[in-house]
């Protein structure tokens, strides 16, 4: 199609013979103004002819083959895919006068096209122009040599901007290149200082992540950055730098900081792209703790796009980041192709295309792309030495950016947006008119990032006067204005705060618990690369833990939970009020779209069960008199119900869950109550509807689990839901989460609270029937034995039945032999914990006990030694209680409880306090 396209762009030049031949004739002699120089006669002309023909390609190509076929069937002739006739025939007819045609009869297309010709050819003069003007500048910089020649003006692959302009690399002999930018390199000129002058960091050895720069207002020119590979003994000082250089980034807000826009010379990492690297922002009081959280996200380095993502902007299955996997990345993405090339059936049809993607800035000198699991410690290391060291210069960093003034990019909405749109106004049919297009443009909403909806409103006209230009809308602000800018176009007041203002109060944010945050998101990055590594190499366990949790691992023992208890609490989030809350962003898991988006994640299976943690330390200061942990535990409650009010405004099948959604924080915040009403309605609601009882987790099963450890919920309730639960068909497992043995455990709970021994007697018998395997695969307490361990114990307690269940609880302290342990609370090694140390409890034979601290203190070692995970295969960041950190600790704590003489209640047997302290003293409870 390269023919088509390059007889396109001479047609239009043909039509616009003046206007070329004024703009060739204008830049000859703009470059000839100057004498630092020279320059081949044709290295402009050629660009001016290379831009043309990438304007006019993407405008008309749709326009092309719709009219090539309207001429096909106007001879007659089929849509032949083995036959070219037609095709070459009105190939070779293209010429001004077939443009013309065009444009008479798309009036749309001939709008485009001729003011993308104007604008090219404006900008065109303005880059000689200013070249001309600033060549002894540039001379004197070090930029250009003397007596060197223009060799070549080639535009790079960026979109057009502000009348159709773009990024341009012009390349001299005998070696060097410099860029063209046209916008204002002003915060390239700052963030330059800011390495150099300020931070001047010894391992960068006076290399600013900077490249050279010339800012001369609008435009500014760059030294061109080689990127060179480096060695295997090298990489470590490469994830550092890229570390320090991280937390500078993150510091200040910068975005889009992915893999395209980094750039690695050597081990010294260069940020080509940094006109986001200020922004705006909505003011956020911090009384509001879903509002904290989703600043404390925004002021994170999740926020640079430098640790790998899924972003909403590309294909998200696909890991977008400046560190990212090494191996090659598949997605199915929906776009626009031609088929049948160069025949008489071309077409342009929207398909799933399959596209391997790499991208990574550092490569070997291999011509491999480096592993960057290995070099965690390096990058972490780096990271913290470059945000203590932003800490300690604030003052400074102030003074810098006392007299910053110039204009910033902000993004209005993700660029696939525009392309989409553009891409759709460019069919034929849509270019008729702007009737025809502004029926496309309609599905355009305005922008959600603006709140006002008025300057929404005007925005989107501005969005939408650019696409009819062809362009991709761009816009900006000054750092100290809270106005969009776009060409001639100035909104009203968009944000709260301007970009200077924002540096400054992130700058006053910065603190040791903000570092912790970002670790712990360093880690659920690193994760992903894991996960991604594991399918490339189809191996289950990659190894290379975060050592931001593998240290505080190494620090436990059997009585000393204290490490990962302390790391937890510092992992919270706090408002600043007479009243402050307190939540957890816990990390995002499964197979989500979006990655560290994790604030709504607040069930009781998440971080809504590290307050069963904090309940469990709050009475535990009874002993030791420090009320820190009542202070926490108090805040956390009062967190909780102020993020469910924000994230389950109404009823929804969610909470139909005992662990997710409005019953599980129900249950979290009632669970010393005799009476939890909230979950009460629940049954209602689901009594008629025609869907399975569900499981445990999910459903009915859950919640009569629950209910019937209420001591004062209604029996009409209870029969309800014993009535739901045995239309129950026999599901596919015997588990206790997803299995028949958690449906078992509910009828025998409600059959107790009912009264009907002799029923709880049948269903115990039923329970003994099931059998698991003894291997490692069946160990957990969703599961496996561990579960099995937890119900049997509970069962014989109630029923007063002597049992001896050692057997199975050494075939649920089976624990792996050479590989990860799964440390979870769900089916890992802190369910397990729990299900014996409760077995402990009920039975009162201190060989649970035994078993529980000789099974823990394996579990720590091998842990230490093999590697671990929590919940999810290669996962290790998780914060929540059933698949995470919270859960792990929680049992680590009921350990040291147990050891020490004390006694505690359960979270894992989804039950209420009164109802475990009556079965454990033999007190009749039911109704």
């Amino acid at each position: 199609m390269q023919l088509v396209a390059d007889k396109l762009a001479h047609a239009v030049e043909s039509l616009f013979a003046d206007e070329i031949k004024y703009t060739n004739n204008k830049i000859k002699e703009l470059l000839s103004s100057q004498d630092v120089v020279s320059h081949t006669e044709i290295a402009a002309s050629d660009c001016l002819h290379t831009l043309l023909e990438y304007h006019v390609w993407r405008l008309c190509q749709k326009t092309f083959v719709y009219e090539f076929h309207k001429y096909r069937e106007s001879l007659s002739y089929p849509a032949d895919p083995l036959s070219s006739k037609i095709f070459d025939r009105y190939v070779n007819t293209i010429d001004k006068e077939l443009i013309s045609k065009w444009f008479a009869k798309y009036d749309c297309l001939r709008k485009m096209v001729t003011q993308s010709v104007i604008n090219t050819c404006s900008f065109i003069e303005d880059v000689c122009g200013n070249f001309s003007r600033d060549a002894y500048l540039l001379l004197s910089e070090g930029l250009i040599s003397k007596g060197s020649r223009i060799q070549s003006i080639m535009p790079l692959e960026s979109d057009p901007h502000n009348g159709s302009k773009v990024v341009l690399c012009i390349e001299f002999e005998p070696s060097k290149k410099i860029l063209y930018k046209p916008r204002s390199l002003e915060i390239d000129i700052l963030i330059d200082r800011l390495f150099s002058d300020v931070l001047e960091f010894d391992s960068l050895k006076n290399n600013s992540p900077v490249a050279q720069t010339v800012n001369q207002g609008d435009y500014g020119w760059q030294e061109f950055v080689q990127h060179t590979p480096i060695s295997e003994t090298e990489a470590s000082d490469a994830y550092y730098n890229l570390g320090l250089c991280a937390a500078v980034f993150t510091c200040l807000g910068a975005t889009d900081l992915h893999d395209e826009n980094i750039i690695f010379n050597g081990v010294y990492p260069y940020f080509v792209d940094l006109e986001t690297s200020l922004q705006p922002a909505y003011d956020r009081s911090g009384h509001l703790l879903k509002e904290l959280m989703e600043e404390t996200l925004s002021y994170s380095i999740a926020a640079t796009s430098i640790i790998p993502a899924k972003l909403i902007t590309i294909p998200r299955n696909v890991l977008i980041g400046a560190i990212n996997t090494p191996y090659p990345q598949k997605t199915n993405e929906m776009v626009f192709t031609f088929k049948n090339q160069e025949t008489d059936a071309i077409d342009i049809a929207k398909e799933n295309i399959t596209i391997n993607r790499t991208t990574v800035p550092i490569t070997m000198t291999s011509n491999k792309a480096p592993d960057p699991l290995p070099f965690q410690e390096n990058f972490l290391s780096g990271y913290s030495d470059g945000y203590k060291q932003m800490m300690e210069k604030r003052e400074h960093i102030y003074s810098l950016i006392n007299d910053i003034e110039c204009l910033i990019r902000v993004i209005n909405r993700p660029t696939v947006q525009y392309y989409f749109m553009l891409d759709a106004c460019l069919f034929p049919e849509n270019l008729v008119d702007d009737v025809t297009m502004n029926q496309v443009l309609k599905y355009l909403k305005p922008s959600k990032l603006i709140r006002d909806s008025e300057t929404a409103k005007s925005i989107l006209e501005e969005e939408i006067r650019s696409l009819k230009t062809g362009d991709i809308p761009y816009f900006s602000l000054n750092t100290n204005d809270t106005r969009l800018y776009s060409g001639d176009f100035i909104s009203n007041e968009v944000f709260d705060v301007s970009p200077k203002s924002n540096l400054i109060r992130r700058l006053e944010k910065l603190s040791q618990k903000r570092l912790l945050l970002d670790k712990r998101l360093i880690a659920e990055g690193y994760s992903e690369i894991r996960i991604h590594e594991a399918e490339h190499s189809k191996v289950e366990h990659v190894g290379y833990q975060s050592p931001f949790f593998l240290d505080v691992l190494r620090k436990m023992t059997n009585n000393n939970p204290n490490p990962l208890i302390e790391l937890i609490i510092s992992l919270s989030i706090t408002t600043e009020s007479d009243n402050p809350e307190s939540g957890w962003i816990g990390g995002v898991y499964g197979n989500v779209p979006i990655s560290y988006e994790s604030n709504t994640l607040i069930s009781l299976h998440d971080t809504g069960g590290i307050l069963f943690l904090l309940d469990h330390l709050a009475n535990y200061e009874i002993i030791t008199n420090d009320s820190k942990y009542s202070v926490i535990y108090d805040q956390g409650k009062r967190g909780l119900k102020s993020l469910s009010n924000a994230f389950f405004p109404q009823l929804n099948t969610s909470q139909e869950s005992i662990i997710s959604g409005y019953c599980s924080i129900d249950f979290i915040l009632n669970h010393n109550r005799d009476r939890v009403r909230r979950i009460e309605q629940v049954v209602s609601q689901i009594q008629f509807e025609e869907t399975s009882s569900g499981d445990v987790f999910v459903g009915p099963v859950g919640i009569g689990l629950t209910l019937a450890s209420f001591s004062d919920t209604p029996n009409q309730v209870l029969k309800k839901l014993e009535d739901k639960i045995l239309e129950t068909n026999i599901l596919n497992t015997d588990g206790l989460a997803h299995g028949n043995l958690g449906v078992i455990w509910a009828q025998f709970r409600l059959a107790y609270a009912l009264n009907n021994t002799l029923r709880c007697k049948k269903l115990f018998k039923k329970a003994l029937q099931i059998t698991f395997p003894k291997n490692i695969n069946n160990v957990g307490w969703c599961n496996g034995n561990a579960g099995l361990l937890m119900v049997l114990s509970e069962m014989a307690k109630v029923l007063d039945e002597q049992i001896n269940l050692y057997g199975l609880a050494k075939k649920s302290m089976i624990l792996p032999e050479d590989g990860p342990v799964d440390l979870s609370i769900c089916h890992g090694a802190a369910g397990v914990l729990q299900s014996l140390l409760f077995s402990y409890d009920v039975s009162g034979d201190a060989m649970y006990l035994s078993f529980a601290n000789q099974y823990w203190e394996n579990v720590l070692k091998l842990a230490n030694n093999q590697g671990f995970y929590t919940g999810e295969k290669n996962r290790d960041y998780l914060l929540g209680y059933f698949l995470g950190w919270s859960g792990v600790a929680d049992s680590a704590l009921l350990l040291k409880k147990y050891n020490n003489g004390d006694s505690a209640w359960f979270p894992l047997n989804l039950s209420s306090v009164s109802y475990q302290r009556n079965i454990k003293e033999g007190i009749e409870c039911a109704h």
